[in-house]
């Protein structure tokens, strides 16, 4: 990561890395673990949303690690087996006008590493 920027929003439960996501239906905070073997996973964001966002990019997002954001490391699915959309910013601030960071999961069950 570049020095004094951010990377994905990630916590750490158990010793697994879980990346804090959002899925299509809702407000709330999930976590998706990540890829393990020979598979490859996701980013934590895609980089058309970074070249071209839908939305209007937050001054904060200059604080993340774009290569960071970029790395394929992440599950399809969350911990409790929905399809994510999207990374909830975390310490870097929004990625995106009136987005809410995220520090932890909001769904019960949502953090607890296969």
């Amino acid at each position: 990561m570049s020095d004094g920027l951010h990377g994905a929003n990630i916590i750490t439960v158990a010793g697994a890395a879980l990346l804090l996501t959002g899925t299509r239906c809702g407000q709330a905070v999930h976590a998706t673990g990540e890829c393990t073997g020979l598979e490859r996973g996701r980013p934590a964001l895609d980089d058309f949303i970074l070249d071209e966002p839908f939305e209007v990019p937050a001054p904060t997002l200059q604080n993340y690690d774009r290569e960071a954001l970029l790395a394929p490391r992440w599950e399809d699915t969350t911990l409790c087996g929905y399809l994510w959309e999207f990374m909830f910013p975390g310490e870097g601030g929004p990625l995106f006008e009136d987005e809410q960071p995220a520090y932890a999961p909001t769904r019960a069950g949502s953090a607890s590493p296969r």
